[in-house]
């Protein structure tokens, strides 16, 4: 696995670490979990993206959100 993977898997490690702390508020759940997202994508190679959004829609499939 290349450098650069294993930076963004730990960066998508962190941001499911924060979902349980996100989910305290469902109401903002969307926005702040989008915000993270977006800090994410706009700071990875764009190769990277397809795998760093199914990575992150199966961390929201996991979280349990149906928000």
């Amino acid at each position: 696995m290349s450098k650069r993977r294993q930076d963004l898997d730990r960066r998508l490690n962190a941001i499911e670490a924060k979902v349980p702390g996100l989910l305290q508020r469902p109401d903002t759940f969307p926005r702040a979990f989008e915000d993270e997202v977006e800090v994410l994508l706009g700071q990875i190679v764009v190769q990277d993206h397809a795998y760093a959004l199914e990575r992150l829609e199966a961390i929201v499939d996991r979280s349990g959100f149906n928000g």
